[in-house]
């Protein structure tokens, strides 16, 4: 049995994570993926009966959630049981693999044996908006990624990032910085106008429970981790951030929306725009 356990904020790790389920189904393995957020919240048990195991992420100020650093810091000893890492970004600098050594640092510590790490480049729902034809494009191409990765695992093979100490230590730090006191910064100074109808959407999907009603209005509290769940959840774009409103993408983003739009039409797309000329490697070699 593998089990693929996920946080994802805006839900590309979660997408990558049902497809690699499918792809193990269809290698004949069985498997089932689990929130990391709602067993965190009581609202999803796992027994952690697995023979394989896989944790996924986004990246977050170039390292690992630290949601997925205390999950991991809590799973039952391994004996050698093997296991896989993968995270989403979006871009593929080396810098953001830093998580990924992270997360098989900490899974050795546990025992598991660590046999491949994956980077999967998704549409960016941070800062630069990528065109909708474009993540289209990635998340197909992520789609033949998987199959391929599903393939070698399944037969044995092994693929590990490398990177520099020195970096691994300075995105530490970038991180630390980060969560204890960026994404504080930012919760704090999120605010719902007056187009909120209290549904309670952002509420019950903040993964660490930062986002309550109270007198008939929306609260933020400083436990923020800055994943942007809220913000793009959001059915009427209610939430705004009060002094760094650049870094929400301003038509919002949602992965599954473009994936299932049929009119963004992608069969003749061409790399030669903007900043997708830059991914040509990520797209014509699968091992990347």
């Amino acid at each position: 049995m593998n089990h693929i356990y996920y946080f994802s904020g805006t839900k590309n790790t979660e997408v990558i994570s049902e497809k690699i389920v499918d792809e193990l189904i269809i290698h004949g393995e069985e498997a089932k993926c689990y929130d990391i957020a709602m067993i965190n919240k009581g609202i999803v048990e796992s027994n952690y009966d697995y023979t394989r195991i896989a944790i996924g992420f986004p990246v977050h100020a170039f390292n690992m959630p630290s949601i997925v650093e205390d999950f991991i810091k809590q799973l039952p000893q391994a004996k050698g049981r093997k296991a896989f890492v993968f995270q989403t970004a979006g871009d593929y600098y080396r810098i953001n693999h830093s998580g990924l050594v992270k997360a098989k640092k900490l899974l050795q510590m546990k025992g598991y044996d660590v046999i491949y790490e994956k980077a999967f480049v998704m549409g960016s729902n941070f800062w630069i908006a990528y065109s909708k034809k474009f993540v289209k494009q990635l998340y197909s191409i992520n789609i033949e990624k998987i199959n391929f990765m599903i393939d070698e695992i399944i037969n044995g093979v092994e693929r590990h990032v490398s990177v520099n100490k020195v970096i691994c230590e300075l995105t530490e730090i970038i991180h630390e910085g980060e969560e204890k006191l960026g994404a504080k910064l930012f919760g704090l100074t999120l605010k719902a106008n007056k187009d909120c109808t209290l549904c309670g959407k952002c509420v019950r999907g903040c993964p660490v429970d930062n986002i309550s009603i109270s007198d008939g209005k929306i609260k933020f509290g400083n436990n923020c981790m800055w994943c942007m769940n809220c913000v793009y959840i959001c059915p009427v774009k209610a939430i705004e951030q009060q002094f760094m409103k650049r870094v929400i993408i301003e038509d919002g983003y949602n992965i599954r929306r473009i994936i299932e739009d049929i009119s963004i039409d992608i069969d003749n797309y061409k790399l030669d725009e903007g900043v997708a000329k830059r991914f040509e490697s990520y797209f014509k070699d699968l091992s990347l």
